[in-house]
């Protein structure tokens, strides 16, 4: 992509990524997710210049790429809309999971974080446990979600677990930065804190954006159940059933996803003592063939571009 800069590339990889997700960006928004440090001015001279170019269009407050924006803007809107209508329960399940023994911090993840909520409707939470109790924490987290909730997920997704012994986030791509950029916490602020210091390696993906504040800085209270929880699992017993839950629950998943290969299973379903992820869509790896698909429809589009430029300028001549 000759015709572009380095920071237009980086402009145009924003838009592209949140295009996938058909969410249209404000110039703010664009400079937050961009890849290169930028100003504000900078980033809205980026704009004009590509609106320019014909690759980026605009209604006056938000971009998106060519021929995409419109339908986007409703999309988004309407998305704003459904997370506005939820954010009270949001806010309750949030000190519900923060009680639950062996929480020690959470953040609401996905499309909630981003500030809107997506048609499936589901709410994504990232759990921080204690060490070595992940496993119990997370079973009686996926007990209570199936016997009190029906197994409803759609506002109870908990679907990716770590423990304060182990915070840095193994999968370092643009996908997982914007994620953990974008967490909201809910409690424990100083966990949260030293989770996103362990992860400072999302500067390289997202150097302009700050870590979200927390919804409630706040740490509810175990209930007595909880305490009680904790003072039984605090021994050595509690070290087996942990680590017996994590096999049972392996064994489970590799016979629910036979369909996965081996690394992809450990990408999306990983499962070890200090880790819990359950992501069996792959929507990871996808959200990233799909960018990188993006991208190159915009160079072929430039190329295009060049190739139209050099035509007219040899008919010119001639």
């Amino acid at each position: 992509m000759s015709k572009y800069s380095v920071q237009e590339l980086a402009v145009l990889r924003a838009l592209a990524y949140y295009d996938i997700f058909r969410f249209p960006l404000t110039t703010e928004e664009v400079r937050l997710n961009a890849a290169v440090i930028l100003s504000q001015n900078e980033t809205s001279e980026i704009l004009r210049a590509l609106t320019g170019k014909g690759c980026v269009e605009s209604n006056g407050v938000y971009f998106g790429l060519k021929c995409s924006l419109a339908n986007n803007i409703v999309h988004r809107q309407r998305g704003e809309q459904r997370r506005a209508a939820v954010k009270d329960k949001v806010q309750r399940y949030s000190r519900r999971i923060m009680r639950f023994p062996f929480v020690e911090a959470m953040a609401v993840s996905g499309s909630y974080s981003k500030g809107v909520l997506s048609e499936d409707g589901d709410i994504d939470y990232f759990i921080i446990t204690s060490p070595g109790r992940l496993w119990i924490c997370r079973t009686l987290l996926i007990l209570y979600k199936k016997i009190f909730l029906l197994n409803s997920r759609k506002f109870f997704c908990v679907n990716y677990f770590i423990d304060t012994a182990h915070l840095v986030i193994p999968d370092q791509n643009l996908f997982t930065a914007t994620e953990v950029k974008y967490l909201l916490p809910v409690g424990n602020s100083n966990v949260m804190q030293q989770f996103f210091e362990a992860n400072s390696w999302t500067n390289q993906y997202l150097p302009n954006k700050e870590e979200s504040r927390a919804m409630r800085t706040d740490v509810p209270e175990k209930s007595i159940g909880a305490k009680m929880v904790q003072s039984i699992f605090t021994q050595k017993i509690g070290d087996w059933i942990d680590y017996r839950l994590m096999r049972l629950t392996l064994r489970r998943w590799k016979k629910k996803f036979p369909h996965f290969h081996e690394s992809d299973f450990d990408l999306n379903m990983r499962t070890r003592k200090n880790v819990s992820k359950h992501h069996p869509q792959g929507f990871q790896q996808k959200v990233l063939d799909a960018l990188e698909v993006k991208m190159k429809e915009l160079e072929t589009l430039n190329l295009q571009s060049d190739n139209h430029g050099s035509q007219t300028s040899n008919s010119a001549v001639r």
